[in-house]
């Protein structure tokens, strides 16, 4: 009941968003083609440089494999170093790259900058290869769609037919790359973990959640996901050792939010994610502010993606089990 409540929760700022993104057509201010064309460049070169910094790395992880990534606790590709931390922050702001592709489709003067701003979710990939991590291949796709339902309304037929295209090729190639790094991960010799670490991600998350609320004791501060800020609270930097299996399950951000002090922390997490994103929604369509909207739409539904798509199978998880 709680993790259903929770993830309800999320609909509280979707809703705004939605009904101020299903009724309107975007334009681009010329004012703003100059400064615009600037942060494209920008933003492309930093995506043309993280791609550089993690090539050698995806190719060594390619080499190595995605289970061997996944299970060692040595093998560390990235280095650790202020490079590393610049490309990771670079990579972050993937949603970012999605939706100024959208925009910069709007007007024929920056519709080659918006095909090299894809530059930036390819460097996500690349990223994301180095850990062995799936999650983009997931996101991005669904981000791509659900973006461009917003924006579809103030295109052209044949910009439209364009973006189905790429959003089709595109997709295509994210579900190869996608189902090589799981057979990778996994491969068929153990049914079970491959099972548990693809459909797992739908169908067990009430029941590691549950678990956790149940079972959990290991708690972890913040020294798990937020070292620096657990190092200025002064608790030990180390990584807890592991002790309950769900540790190792897939788990929402509310899973993230107990196991660092229990149920405090998950109120808190939970009601500072939701209320952060309410009111940034309701402050900038208040504004009427069409680019604050955006950015703050594509940064939220990149978070809040994956406990959405929950909601909607909730149906066939009960009934699965």
């Amino acid at each position: 009941m709680i993790f259903a409540i929770l993830l309800l929760l999320v609909l509280i700022p979707w809703r705004k968003y939605d009904n101020w993104l299903k009724y309107t057509i975007f334009t681009i201010n010329y004012r703003y083609i100059t400064l615009l064309k600037r942060t494209y460049v920008f933003i492309i070169l930093l995506s043309i440089f993280s791609i550089l910094y993690c090539l050698p790395y995806t190719i060594l992880a390619l080499n190595k494999g995605a289970n061997t990534i996944r299970t060692s606790e040595t093998v560390n590709l990235l280095p650790v170093s202020f490079l590393t931390t610049l490309v990771t922050g670079i990579v972050t702001i993937c949603p970012i790259g999605i939706l100024l592709f959208y925009i910069g489709l709007l007007d024929k003067q920056l519709r080659k900058y918006a095909i090299g701003i894809l530059l930036l979710p390819l460097a996500g990939i690349f990223h994301s290869v180095t850990l062995a991590a799936r999650e983009l291949f997931i996101y991005m796709p669904i981000t791509f769609v659900i973006l461009y339902i917003a924006f579809s309304k103030s295109y052209s037929n044949k910009i439209r037919k364009m973006i189905f295209k790429i959003i089709f090729y595109g997709g295509v190639l994210f579900l190869v790359l996608l189902y090589i790094i799981t057979i990778s991960r996994f491969d068929f010799s153990n049914v079970d973990a491959f099972i548990n670490g693809t459909w797992g991600y739908i169908y067990q998350q009430p029941f590691v959640f549950d678990q956790t609320l149940q079972f959990f004791d290991n708690f972890k501060g913040f020294s798990k996901t937020l070292p620096f800020i657990g190092t200025i609270l002064g608790e030990d930097i180390l990584k807890p050792d592991i002790v309950y299996v769900t540790e190792y399950s897939f788990g929402t951000m509310y899973k993230a939010f107990y196991e660092m002090y229990g149920y405090k922390s998950l109120l808190i997490g939970t009601l500072l994610y939701i209320s952060i994103f309410t009111f940034t929604a309701h402050k900038s369509v208040y504004k009427n502010n069409a680019f604050s909207i955006l950015i703050n739409f594509s940064i939220f539904i990149f978070n809040a993606l994956f406990l959405l798509f929950l909601v909607s199978t909730s149906k066939f998880i009960f009934e699965y089990t």
